[in-house]
């Protein structure tokens, strides 16, 4: 029986016509039968490092499952004789292309993130639990310091003698109104 399904599909039947497909198109998913004339589904995978690549076969073994995830497949599919897996297919896509959205979506905020933090002209520092710089953005240029060579030092030896106590307020984990605004200290 035919489904409507919201995608265009390529089929190929070697893995040299796959491999000039990819060279020249870029693809949402591949669906890769792991038993191919001239290889296997596995071999397409360096060839597409940053499409999701499904490996289906007929004659699936816990082993060919597991190679296959640990080459870069995001799934493995076993065919059915009565074809079951083809209605777990659209979904299993669905969910694959969902999380790449979400990648990326997440890949351009944290490069937002990422620019807005090292052009900044405040200084912003990351502490650990010890109160050890864990990341200085590149504004501690302005106070004579190398964002590199500050890293795991402990904040307060940065700072006047005077203002060491304010190290405790510094270093909170306080959100909204109970966090920590406008203080200021002094650097050597």
């Amino acid at each position: 029986r035919k489904q409507s399904i919201p995608y265009s599909i390529e089929v190929v039947e070697v893995l040299s016509e796959a491999f000039d497909r990819i060279k020249k198109t870029t693809y949402d998913v591949i669906l890769a039968d792991y038993s191919l004339a001239d290889g296997t589904g596995l071999d397409i995978l360096p060839k597409a490092p940053t499409t999701p690549v499904f490996v289906i076969t007929g004659h699936g073994n816990e082993a060919t499952a597991v190679e296959a995830m640990r080459q870069g497949a995001c799934d493995y599919l076993i065919k059915d004789h009565d074809r079951n897996y083809l209605t777990l297919l659209p979904t299993a896509v669905d969910q694959v292309l969902a999380r790449k959205r979400e990648k990326i979506a997440k890949e351009e905020s944290d490069k937002r993130y990422r620019t807005i933090v090292e052009t900044v002209s405040d200084i912003i520092v990351q502490l650990d639990t010890e109160q050890k710089i864990t990341f200085a953005n590149p504004a501690v240029r302005d106070l004579g310091y190398d964002p590199a060579t500050i890293i795991g030092q402990p904040i307060e030896e940065l700072l006047y003698h005077d203002d060491r106590d304010k190290v405790g307020l510094i270093a909170t984990r306080r959100v909204g109104a109970r966090a920590t605004r406008n203080l200021e200290v002094r650097f050597v």
